[in-house]
């Protein structure tokens, strides 16, 4: 469930709801162990006979009644999506009663459109399967998270065919979930929950996973001010060289300033001796 659960291709485990996880784990001193579980698991949730967490799943009223869940690690949209030009009318789930509307097999968005019912659901596997059956006509829009949709359409470059519908119908909170019968682990990761959400940790997280990318990362940033520094370090030096030079043009102006004035009393001395002269003469 990228990018909140990821299966890599080595068989390790990441994603934004595990990274958290392993920082929680650190901070409340409890161990966890990963392992990867189908959808047909993650949907009936924990129990004691298969596994005792999920890393995260959305908190509903429906989750609530099979499964445990401490306080929130984020908060999220569930959009509409269409294609492009085809969004007049749209809304919210009461405006689709009328067009085929997909969605996934294992998702929040599916649970929430059959509890409200009147919907036309086609039922898909993979958000890049959902996002071809809207792409080719086979329904009329999908809902979805907004942010693994959004990061899905990018990489897929069909941002001018698909059109996100502004604002979300819902907004759904996820947490960590624990199979009933482990209060007391609940409350070490609240505690740790409330620490971690404020750390420059989970900004981070949230910013690998959910952020748009970001070209002035903190190296960048570093570089560049090194380089601002050494810049402004050239500029002053410039300037001052600059204005060595302006002052020495001043000096050697006056001075020829000075000396032409000389040049001038001379001539004019010298007219008056010549003038005098000439009346001699005469």
């Amino acid at each position: 469930f990228p990018p909140y659960n990821i299966v890599n291709d080595d068989g390790t485990f990441s994603g934004f709801a595990v990274d958290a996880l392993r920082e929680l784990a650190t901070l409340s001193g409890l161990r966890f162990r990963f392992q990867e579980i189908t959808d047909a698991e993650f949907g009936a949730g924990p129990s004691a006979g298969t596994y005792d967490m999920l890393p995260q799943t959305a908190v509903t009223a429906a989750p609530r009644e099979v499964m445990d869940f401490t306080h929130q690690i984020v908060r999220f949209d569930l959009a509409i999506f269409t294609r492009s030009g085809e969004a007049r009318g749209l809304s919210d789930l009461d405006s689709l009663g009328a067009r085929k509307v997909g969605v996934e097999t294992v998702n929040v968005a599916r649970r929430i459109a059959e509890r409200h019912g009147g919907l036309d659901l086609q039922v898909y596997r993979g958000r890049d399967r959902l996002l071809q059956a809207l792409s080719d006509g086979e329904v009329d829009a999908i809902l979805y998270p907004v942010i693994p949709m959004n990061r899905e359409i990018n990489q897929l470059d069909l941002g001018r065919q698909i059109q996100e519908i502004s604002p979300p119908f819902r907004i759904i909170e996820r947490a960590p979930a624990l199979r009933f019968g482990l209060g007391e682990v609940r409350e070490k990761l609240n505690a740790a929950l409330s620490i971690f959400l404020i750390s420059d940790k989970y900004a981070d997280l949230r910013q690998k996973y959910f952020g748009a990318p970001v070209f002035w990362t903190q190296n960048r940033i570093d570089a560049a001010a090194g380089t601002g520094a050494v810049l402004v370090i050239a500029l002053l030096g410039f300037l001052f060289w600059q204005r060595q030079q302006q002052r020495q043009r001043q000096l050697v102006y006056a001075h020829q300033q000075r000396e032409l004035e000389r040049e001038l009393v001379h001539t004019e001395s010298l007219g008056k001796v010549i003038t005098e002269l000439e009346r001699s003469n005469r």
